[in-house]
Protein backbone atom coordinates (compact mmCIF):
# COMPACT_ATOMS: atom_id res chain seq x y z
CA UNK A 1 0.00 0.00 0.00
CA UNK A 2 0.97 3.64 -0.39
CA UNK A 3 1.15 4.11 3.38
CA UNK A 4 3.56 1.19 3.72
CA UNK A 5 5.82 2.65 1.02
CA UNK A 6 5.77 6.03 2.79
CA UNK A 7 6.72 4.46 6.13
CA UNK A 8 9.47 2.35 4.57
CA UNK A 9 11.05 5.48 3.10
CA UNK A 10 11.90 6.59 6.66
CA UNK A 11 13.82 3.43 7.56
CA UNK A 12 17.11 2.24 6.11
CA UNK A 13 17.10 -0.93 4.05
CA UNK A 14 20.11 -3.22 4.39
CA UNK A 15 21.39 -2.18 0.96
CA UNK A 16 21.06 1.56 1.79
CA UNK A 17 23.25 1.67 4.92
CA UNK A 18 26.15 3.27 3.03
CA UNK A 19 23.77 5.84 1.52
CA UNK A 20 22.50 6.70 5.01
CA UNK A 21 26.05 7.17 6.32
CA UNK A 22 26.91 9.33 3.31
CA UNK A 23 23.74 11.41 3.88
CA UNK A 24 24.84 12.14 7.46
CA UNK A 25 28.41 12.94 6.40
CA UNK A 26 27.26 15.14 3.50
CA UNK A 27 25.73 17.62 5.96
CA UNK A 28 29.26 18.93 6.58
CA UNK A 29 29.44 20.18 2.98
CA UNK A 30 26.52 22.52 3.64
CA UNK A 31 27.40 23.61 7.17
CA UNK A 32 31.24 23.62 7.04
CA UNK A 33 31.32 21.53 10.22
CA UNK A 34 33.69 18.56 10.45
CA UNK A 35 31.56 15.43 11.06
CA UNK A 36 32.98 12.07 12.08
CA UNK A 37 30.99 8.87 12.49
CA UNK A 38 32.43 6.06 14.58
CA UNK A 39 31.30 2.88 16.29
CA UNK A 40 28.94 2.08 13.43
CA UNK A 41 26.92 -1.03 14.27
CA UNK A 42 24.19 -2.41 12.02
CA UNK A 43 23.20 -5.35 14.21
CA UNK A 44 19.61 -6.35 14.99
CA UNK A 45 16.99 -3.92 13.68
CA UNK A 46 18.96 -0.73 14.28
CA UNK A 47 21.87 1.12 12.77
CA UNK A 48 23.76 2.83 15.59
CA UNK A 49 26.67 5.23 15.40
CA UNK A 50 28.48 7.87 17.41
CA UNK A 51 28.71 11.24 15.70
CA UNK A 52 31.19 13.99 16.56
CA UNK A 53 31.32 17.44 15.03
CA UNK A 54 33.40 20.57 15.46
CA UNK A 55 32.81 24.12 14.31
CA UNK A 56 31.41 27.50 15.26
CA UNK A 57 28.35 27.70 17.53
CA UNK A 58 25.99 28.69 14.70
CA UNK A 59 27.31 26.03 12.33
CA UNK A 60 27.10 23.33 15.03
CA UNK A 61 23.48 24.29 15.72
CA UNK A 62 22.69 24.31 11.99
CA UNK A 63 24.29 20.88 11.60
CA UNK A 64 22.34 19.48 14.56
CA UNK A 65 19.06 20.78 13.11
CA UNK A 66 19.88 19.26 9.72
CA UNK A 67 20.74 15.96 11.42
CA UNK A 68 17.40 16.03 13.28
CA UNK A 69 15.60 16.63 9.99
CA UNK A 70 17.40 14.03 7.88
CA UNK A 71 14.72 12.10 5.94
CA UNK A 72 15.00 8.96 8.08
CA UNK A 73 13.47 7.91 11.37
CA UNK A 74 16.42 8.97 13.53
CA UNK A 75 16.79 9.16 17.28
CA UNK A 76 19.55 11.19 18.89
CA UNK A 77 20.71 10.51 22.43
CA UNK A 78 23.48 11.49 24.85
CA UNK A 79 24.19 14.77 23.05
CA UNK A 80 27.08 16.70 24.62
CA UNK A 81 28.10 20.21 23.65
CA UNK A 82 31.33 21.85 24.78
CA UNK A 83 33.51 24.82 23.87
CA UNK A 84 36.90 23.35 23.05
CA UNK A 85 38.93 26.45 22.20
CA UNK A 86 38.91 30.19 21.68
CA UNK A 87 41.32 31.52 19.13
CA UNK A 88 41.40 34.84 17.29
CA UNK A 89 37.94 35.87 18.55
CA UNK A 90 36.49 32.59 17.24
CA UNK A 91 35.12 29.95 19.58
CA UNK A 92 35.33 26.33 18.44
CA UNK A 93 32.59 24.04 19.71
CA UNK A 94 32.32 20.27 19.79
CA UNK A 95 29.09 18.29 19.78
CA UNK A 96 28.96 14.53 20.21
CA UNK A 97 25.89 12.29 20.22
CA UNK A 98 24.69 8.79 19.58
CA UNK A 99 22.33 8.28 16.64
CA UNK A 100 20.09 5.35 15.84
CA UNK A 101 17.81 4.51 12.93
CA UNK A 102 15.72 1.48 12.01
CA UNK A 103 16.90 -1.06 9.46
CA UNK A 104 14.71 -3.21 7.25
CA UNK A 105 16.38 -6.45 6.25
Amino acid sequence: SNQRMQISSYVVSQDRIVAFIEAVESIETTTKVKIELSGIDSGNENLKAHVEMQGSWSNIMRTFIMLENIPYSLSISNARLAKISSEKNTNVWSLSANIKTLIIK
